[in-house]
């Protein structure tokens, strides 16, 4: 019976180990998405300001694209906090020390 534990603990330690690279995998990509999403609402805000400057938008329109850029730049900031987190959790797997660089 202590055999059979021992086997089915090593398979669910195995099963965590691939999903922590699978998260780290996912979360890397996310980051890069809106990394990208970012520049994005960067370049649309800048083409707002210069149609907000001669008239073409109103200021309503304007703070909305201001809110976009600003959610873009939250969104970066947990991405890339969810995306190091998951990389310091499979390299906690894999015996490597947790540093803070």
């Amino acid at each position: 019976m202590a055999e059979l534990q021992f086997e089915q603990d090593k398979l669910d330690l195995e099963n965590t180990v691939n999903q922590a690279y699978v998260d780290v995998k996912t979360f890397s990509k996310s980051y890069d998405a809106a990394i990208k999403t970012l520049e994005a609402r960067r370049l649309a805000y800048e083409y707002s300001k210069e149609r907000f400057n001669v008239g073409l938008m109103n200021a309503f329109d304007f703070s909305q694209e201001q809110a976009r850029v600003d959610n873009a730049e939250a969104d970066v900031i947990r991405t890339k906090y969810d995306y190091i987190f998951r990389l310091k959790i499979l390299e906690f797997y894999f015996g490597i020390p947790i540093t803070l660089d």
